[in-house]
C-alpha cells in the first residue's frame, strides 16, 4: 500500500537536523528509503547535483522537491508483489526460476537499477539446480526485502 503524503512527510522530517521542513542533500537516498522508494544510486546522484550545482556540500532540501522526486519514482516492490512476479515463472511450484527469468523480473520490478546493480543482486543469491542456472526465488525475496 502506498504511503500518504503526510506519512512521507512525516518519514522526511525523522531526518530533519534543523528546524524546519528540510533535510541535509546527503540524507535524501535514506528518507526515500524510509518512505517506500529505492533509488539508484546515480539517480540519488543527480538529486544531490540539482539540490546543490556549486557543490558547495551544504544544500538542504525541502519536503517540496523531496517529494517531486518521489513522485518520479516507482515505490518499491512488496514481498508480495516479488513473489507474484516469480510464480509466473515458477510453473512447476518448486519455487524455482532460471537465470534469465531473474534478470527479467529484476528488469521490470526495479527499472531505476543499473546493470551493475543488477548483477549484484544476482551474485548474492544462492544458486541451484543443473549448473546453477537456477534460483530460489524465496532467497532472493529475503535479499531484496532486507535492503
Amino acid at each position: 500500500m502506498a504511503m500518504s503524503e503526510q506519512q512521507k512527510r512525516e518519514n522526511f522530517l525523522l531526518f530533519s537536523r534543523a528546524e524546519g521542513d528540510q533535510i541535509s542533500a546527503v540524507d535524501i537516498g535514506t528518507a526515500m528509503s524510509a518512505c517506500g522508494y529505492a533509488p539508484s544510486e546515480a539517480e540519488i546522484a543527480g538529486m544531490k547535483a540539482e539540490a546543490d550545482p556549486s557543490n558547495s556540500g551544504g544544500p538542504t532540501v525541502d519536503f517540496s522537491m523531496f517529494n517531486g522526486w518521489l513522485s518520479k519514482l516507482k515505490p518499491r516492490p512488496t514481498e508480495v508483489d516479488l513473489k507474484e512476479a516469480f510464480s509466473v515463472f515458477d510453473k512447476d511450484g518448486e519455487g524455482k526460476v532460471s537465470v534469465s527469468e531473474m534478470r527479467y523480473v529484476l528488469v521490470f520490478f526495479f527499472k531505476q537499477k543499473t546493470a551493475y546493480e543488477i548483477e549484484d543482486v544476482l551474485r548474492r543469491i544462492t544458486r541451484c539446480g543443473p549448473e546453477n542456472t537456477m534460483f530460489m526465488y524465496a532467497d532472493f525475496v529475503k535479499v531484496m526485502m532486507a535492503k
